[in-house]
């Protein structure tokens, strides 16, 4: 196997595991909700997040036996067409049972000129700068490491400018290492590489003068499109 495909398959080991995390972690919430929630409603909300991560997982695997060029191109694996607003919906719900399981709060801003902007090759970039924000919350946290306001949060901001999609994920956990690593670092440099084709970049720095960190994607609009527009035909 050459490099090309050791890579691909990494990456889809990795997006599998995401998934799997997620939907385990789904189906539990909805087990401890059965004795408690008359209505069944989150109940039915859990199992149906499950239920769409596990379909996702099925469809990844079926296309990979079906498709050796998944292998060389990770970008294929996500929706390209998928509304930021919906992928990042999708992201913060694999994540929300351990978020919630810690006392970690979520708080999602999308700007309105975004919500009919497809997503493009971003999905693992939205999943892998969640997920590594509520790790570093976790750690921090298990540390004895807890904010003035007594729980720790995530923000995550989606805005427009300069012909530019910018994503911005803030967080109050422990910063980064002194290796520069966040959270753990998981699918950090998959993340980099997504954003450099699509014209755009990645940072990460500690928040000044306080804890936590603050991470900063962008990606260039027309090419999220463009990529979009290559998946529908």
């Amino acid at each position: 196997m050459g490099t090309h495909e050791h890579t691909g398959a990494r990456e889809l080991a990795h997006e599998l595991n995401s998934l799997l995390d997620g939907s385990l972690r789904q189906v539990r919430l909805a087990s401890r909700h059965l004795g408690s929630d008359q209505s069944g409603s989150r109940v039915l909300s859990s199992l149906s997040s499950a239920e769409g991560a596990m379909t996702r997982m099925a469809e990844l695997i079926q296309r990979t036996l079906g498709d050796t060029d998944l292998l060389e191109n990770p970008a294929v694996f996500f929706r390209a067409s998928d509304r930021i607003p919906h992928a990042l919906d999708q992201s913060v719900q694999c994540e929300t049972p351990r978020a919630s399981e810690n006392g970690i709060h979520l708080h999602v801003i999308v700007a309105p000129e975004l919500k009919q902007t497809p997503i493009g090759p971003l999905g693992p970039v939205l999943l892998n700068t969640v997920r590594n924000a509520i790790d570093s919350c976790c750690r921090s946290m298990h540390s004895g490491q807890l904010p003035i306001s007594g729980h720790h949060e995530v923000m995550i901001r989606c805005s427009m400018g300069d012909g530019m999609v910018r994503l911005e994920v803030l967080d109050t956990g422990d910063g980064l290492t002194k290796d520069g690593v966040h959270g753990n670092g998981i699918g950090l440099d998959l993340s980099r590489r997504i954003l450099e084709k699509m014209g755009g970049g990645l940072r990460l720095e500690n928040v000044p003068g306080g804890a936590g960190a603050l991470l900063t994607a962008w990606a260039r609009f027309d090419l999220l499109v463009a990529t979009a527009g290559k998946e529908a035909t």
